[in-house]
């Protein structure tokens, strides 16, 4: 690849694969959207809705705060205080 070099890599074999992917934002709105709850969270205490469907499914059930998540204390959208040193779900 002629430009390596141009990107500092002075070998002319690299264990580095390039390739082009197609960008597809429909495939990652999903992601994107829970990425920005999440976010929102972190930054201005804004509880996240629907990341996990049910107290049931596979991500809940590994979450120690799984039952806050779905008791009416925390309800989406309601704000509350990140207390530093807490760990997220």
């Amino acid at each position: 690849d002629p430009t390596l070099a141009d990107s500092g890599i002075m070998d002319s074999l690299t264990p580095f694969k390039e390739w082009w992917v197609k960008r597809n934002d429909k495939a990652t709105d999903v992601l994107n959207v829970r990425a920005t709850a999440t976010n929102n969270f972190i930054n201005q205490g804004t509880v996240p809705e629907g990341v996990c469907p049910s107290i049931h499914c596979p991500r809940a059930k590994k979450c120690i705060m799984r039952k806050e998540c779905f008791s009416d204390l925390y309800p989406a959208g309601s704000v509350h205080k990140l207390i530093i040193g807490t760990t997220l779900c």
